[in-house]
C-alpha cells in the first residue's frame, strides 16, 4: 500500500494561510520598530526549542528500543501488523492527518519514528500506522509537547478541511487509556480521502502516551466506510479498539 505521508511545513503554511487574510503591505520605508506578530495565526508548539541536530541526541535520549514493534500493534491477529523502515527524526512529512506542524517542533531532543503496514492474515497491504518516541529535557517541556499534540488532535477538522479531506467527523472523542504509569488518550477521526472518489473513506486512530520526559505517538490509518470497536470492555462489538489494546505495550517500550 502506497504511503500517504504528506509535508507537514506545508500544512502548517496552509492552515497559517487560510486562518487570516487581509489587504497586501503597502511599500513603504522601514520602521523604527516592527510591528507585533499576530501568533493567534501560527500553530501551536510548545515551549521547548527543537534540537539544532535531532541525528546526534544527549545522553539518556529515546532510542529505537523505544519504539513498538509489529507485535505490540494490534488488530485482528498480533501477525497482521509488519515493519516497514525506522528512522531518526520526523522529517517534514505529516505523520497524522492531525499533525499541524513538524514533529520536532513539540520541542523533544531526540525523535525516534518506526512506520508499518497492516496486511490482515498475510493479504495485501491494507493500512498503516506510525509510531514516533520523543524524549524532552525535562518533565515540564514533556507536558508541553503532550499539550500541543493534543491541541493538532482536538483541531482535526481545520486541518482535514485544508488538506481537502472532506467530511471529517471526530469518532472518538479523547478518552483515557489505563497505562502502568503516566498517563495515555485515544482519539479517532475519519474523513474521505482528496481526489479518490465517494467511496474514499478513512479511519485514523491516534494514541498518546507520556510516561515522565518521554512522549509516544502513535497512528492508525485505514480505508474503510465504517470501522466498529468497542471503546470500553464488555461492549456490544465484543473487541477492544485495537489503538486501547496497543497503548500499554507502547507505553512500556517507552521506558526501557
Amino acid at each position: 500500500m502506497k504511503s500517504r505521508l504528506f509535508p507537514a511545513l506545508a500544512v502548517a503554511a496552509v492552515l497559517a494561510l487560510t486562518a487570516c487574510s487581509g489587504e497586501p503591505a503597502a511599500t513603504e520605508a522601514p520602521r523604527p520598530e516592527a510591528a507585533p506578530v499576530d501568533t493567534s495565526v501560527l500553530p501551536p508548539q510548545s515551549g521547548a526549542p527543537a534540537p539544532d541536530d535531532p541525528t546526534t541526541p544527549p545522553a539518556g535520549a529515546v532510542t529505537a528500543d523505544n519504539l513498538p514493534v509489529a507485535e505490540d500493534l494490534q488488530w485482528n491477529d498480533t501477525a497482521d501488523w509488519r515493519t516497514a523502515e525506522t528512522s531518526v527524526g520526523g522529517g517534514t512529512e505529516q505523520l497524522s492527518v492531525c499533525q499541524q506542524n513538524s514533529i520536532e517542533s513539540l520541542g523533544g531532543n531526540a525523535v525516534q519514528v518506526r512506520t508499518f503496514t497492516l496486511s490482515p492474515a498475510g493479504g495485501q497491504a491494507d493500512g498503516e500506522a506510525v509510531a514516533v518516541a520523543m524524549s524532552f529535557d525535562s518533565r515540564e517541556f514533556a507536558d508541553q509537547g503532550y499539550a500541543t499534540a493534543q491541541e493538532w488532535l482536538a483541531d482535526c477538522q481545520r486541518v482535514l478541511a485544508a488538506q481537502e479531506r472532506t467530511d471529517g467527523r471526530q469518532v472518538i472523542s479523547p478518552i483515557e487509556v489505563s497505562v502502568p504509569s503516566g498517563r495515555a488518550q485515544v482519539t479517532e477521526w475519519s474523513y474521505q480521502a482528496p481526489s479518490t472518489g465517494a467511496d474514499s473513506g478513512e479511519f485514523e486512530s491516534q494514541g498518546l502516551v507520556q510516561q515522565g520526559d518521554r512522549v509516544a505517538l502513535v497512528v492508525m490509518r485505514t480505508p474503510g466506510q465504517d470501522n466498529n470497536w468497542d471503546v470500553e470492555p464488555g461492549g456490544p462489538v465484543g473487541e477492544l479498539h485495537p489503538m486501547i489494546r496497543t497503548l500499554p505495550a507502547v507505553a512500556d517500550r517507552l521506558t526501557r
